[in-house]
């Protein structure tokens, strides 16, 4: 039998992986991380999977058992 993390689908993320939850204060923490897809580099036109900038986005969400909830990617 297949172990399915259903996470993502409970939150109806897709293209994501969460890599922690945390409680913090009234709030729900959830940390993601975004899949690597190949893109073309704005300055060498090249093909690349690099990114230039890694800073973490903090995007408010509805709540979940009246908690706010903030995702973290």
């Amino acid at each position: 039998m297949l172990n399915k993390d259903y996470t993502n689908e409970l939150l109806g993320l897709e293209g994501v992986e969460v890599t922690k939850i945390d409680r913090k204060e009234a709030a729900i923490h959830i940390h993601l991380q975004m899949e690597k897809k190949p893109h073309i580099c704005p300055s060498c036109h090249t093909q690349t999977t690099c990114i230039h900038d890694y800073r973490t986005q903090k995007v408010l969400d509805g709540a979940i058992r009246h908690q706010a909830m903030v995702l973290l990617i």
